[in-house]
C-alpha cells in the first residue's frame, strides 16, 4: 500500500488541509514582455484528475486549481531575487514581502498557468501580510483578480486586479501548530515506505533507478549521498506514470539541481515542455530536516515536503511542484533574480488531486523581474502599471561540470559538451502525464478540507490492497 491504514484520522487532517491550503514555482524570468493576457478570461477549464497538464507557457491561465501550491507553517518571507509565486500562499505566520520590486502572486506570466479561481484568496496569512519594499500584483491576468487576506494588518502597495484586501479576518485562523504536527505524520508515513529501487550511476551520471512496476516509485537517501549527486539526477525505470517519492534523510541538506534527465525518455526533465508530465509525479521528503537550501540554476522538479516546524527552508532557484514547509520559508535574498515558484500538483495521494471528495464539514480555517521599479509610497489600492509578462529562459547549465560517481566512489571528469546526459534506449514514456492539482475550496479555511483528503487514502489504500 501507498500508505498504512492506520491513524486514518489525523491523516485525513493533514491532507486535507493540504489539499485546501499546501507549493510551486518558477524559471529564470527576463523582464520586458508586453502582458500576454490583455483581456483575461472569464473562466478557465477547472483542473481534474483527467487534465494533461501543461509545460511552461505565457499563453494565459489554462487550469483553475483552488489548492494551496505553497504552505508555510511559520514566516514566510520574500526578498530580493524572488519574481513569482503561482497558485495560492497559505502560511501560518506571517507574509513579509521585501524585493525592492515587483513580485507576482497567483499567477506567473511565464508558468504552468494552473492558477486559483478568479476573485478568491490567493495570499492567507495567519497573522499580517506587511509589503515593506516594492510592490506585489495578485492575480494578473485572472477575471476579478485575488484577495489578500490576513488575521491582522494587511500593509504596503499591491494591485489586486478587482481583488480586495481583507484584513482582521477570520478566516485564516487554521492553527500552524497542528498543522505541523500532520505534515510530520505524513512524512513520517513516507519515509517509512520501504525502497523499490536505489541510487547508482548511469552512464557515468548518479542515477534512482526504480523496478519498473511498483506502484509507487520509492529512494532512499542520506542528505550526503544526495549531495554527491552534485545537482545532476538521471531517473531510470520508473514506470511510465507512477508516482515518485525520494526520501532524504538529515537535519542538514543541500538540495542543488542542475541537471535532472529521465532514461526512457532519453532527455532532459527539467525543460519547459517537459515538466508538465514529470513535476507532477515527483516528491521529495525531507522528514528530519532543520535546514534546507533549495538552489541549483535548473528548474527543480516535484513537490517538496520537509514538515518540521524548526525547518528554516531557503530558496534562491525555481521550483516547480507544491511546497510543503512546516517552519520558515525565505525565497530570495541569498542570489539569484527572477526565481519563480510554479505550480504542479502532486499526483501521489488521490486528496491531493485537482478533484478530491468535497469536505463534509467545513470550518472557516507572480512577477517578473523588475528590479528597476522604484518603490510607491503605501496606498489603499495604490494603481500600477500593468507587470511585464516573465518570459522562461532554459537553465545556464546544460552540461555538469563532474562524472557522478557512485555513492563512497570519487566523481571522476564528466564529458564536456553533452547536453544529455548518456541513457540506455527504451520507449517514451507518455508526455502528457494525467495529473492532478489539490481541488478544494480554499475561502473556507485550512481546516475545512480535512476530511475530504481522507477519503482519498481509503481509496487509494484498497485500490493497493485490492491490485
Amino acid at each position: 500500500m501507498f500508505l498504512s491504514t492506520t491513524r486514518r484520522t489525523p491523516r485525513r487532517t493533514l491532507l486535507s488541509a493540504l489539499a485546501t491550503g499546501a507549493l510551486a514555482t518558477g524559471l529564470i524570468g527576463v523582464a520586458g514582455m508586453p502582458a500576454a493576457v490583455a483581456a483575461p478570461p472569464a473562466t478557465t477549464p477547472l483542473c481534474t484528475p483527467s487534465s494533461t497538464l501543461p509545460g511552461i507557457t505565457t499563453g494565459g491561465p489554462a487550469f483553475t486549481d483552488e489548492g494551496v501550491a505553497v504552505f508555510v507553517g511559520g514566516d514566510y518571507a520574500a526578498r530580493a531575487g524572488a519574481a513569482e509565486s503561482e497558485g495560492v500562499l497559505l502560511a501560518g505566520g506571517t507574509v513579509d514581502i521585501a524585493t525592492g520590486g515587483l513580485m507576482n502572486f497567483g499567477r506567473a506570466g511565464g508558468g504552468s498557468q494552473i492558477v486559483p479561481p478568479g476573485g478568491s484568496d490567493m495570499i492567507v496569512a495567519g497573522a499580517g501580510v506587511s509589503v515593506s519594499s516594492g510592490r506585489i500584483d495578485v492575480g494578473h491576468g485572472i477575471a476579478k483578480g485575488g484577495n489578500v487576506t490576513a488575521t491582522r494588518s494587511i500593509d504596503g502597495t499591491m494591485e489586486l486586479n478587482g481583488g480586495a484586501r481583507k484584513p482582521n479576518s477570520s478566516a485564516p485562523t487554521q492553527s500552524a501548530k497542528a498543522t505541523g504536527s500532520l505534515l510530520s505524520t505524513t512524512s513520517a508515513d513516507l519515509a517509512a515506505l520501504p525502497a523499490t529501487g536505489s541510487l547508482g550511476t548511469k552512464g557515468g551520471y548518479a542515477s534512482l533507478t526504480g523496478d519498473g512496476t511498483s506502484a509507487t516509485q520509492v529512494f532512499s537517501l542520506s542528505a550526503q549521498e544526495l549531495r554527491k549527486t552534485n545537482g545532476t539526477l538521471v531517473f531510470a525505470n520508473v514506470g511510465a506514470t507512477a508516482p515518485i517519492v525520494v526520501n532524504v534523510s538529515g537535519s542538514s541538506v543541500d538540495f542543488a539541481m542542475v541537471h535532472t534527465a529521465a532514461e526512457s525518455i532519453d532527455q532532459r526533465i527539467d525543460t519547459f515542455t517537459t515538466l508538465g508530465a514529470w513535476a507532477p509525479r515527483i516528491l521529495w521528503n525531507f522528514p528530519d530536516a532543520t535546514s534546507l537550501a533549495i538552489s541549483g540554476n535548473s528548474q527543480t522538479v516535484g513537490s517538496i515536503l520537509a514538515p518540521k516546524s524548526s525547518v528554516k527552508v531557503v530558496q534562491s532557484t525555481n521550483t516547480n511542484g507544491r511546497l510543503w514547509v512546516g517552519g520558515d520559508l525565505t525565497f530570495g535574498g541569498n542570489g539569484g533574480s527572477g526565481l519563480e515558484h510554479h505550480n504542479y500538483p502532486w499526483i501521489g495521494l488521490t486528496s491531493l488531486g485537482c478533484d478530491p471528495e468535497p469536505p463534509t464539514n467545513l470550518v472557516v480555517p507572480p512577477a517578473p523581474d523588475e528590479p528597476t521599479i522604484p518603490e510607491v509610497p503605501d496606498a489603499e489600492e495604490t494603481p500600477a502599471p500593468a507587470p511585464s509578462e516573465s518570459v522562461p529562459s532554459e537553465d545556464k547549465t546544460t552540461t555538469p561540470a563532474e562524472k557522478v560517481a557512485a555513492p563512497g566512489e570519487t566523481p571522476t571528469s564528466g564529458t564536456a559538451g553533452s547536453t544529455t546526459p548518456p541513457a540506455a534506449t527504451a520507449a517514451k514514456e507518455e508526455s502528457g502525464l494525467a495529473s492532478t492539482g489539490a481541488r478544494t475550496a480554499l475561502v473556507v479555511a485550512i481546516s475545512v478540507a480535512l476530511l475530504g483528503a481522507g477519503a482519498g487514502l481509503v481509496v487509494t489504500a484498497r485500490r493497493r490492497a485490492t491490485s
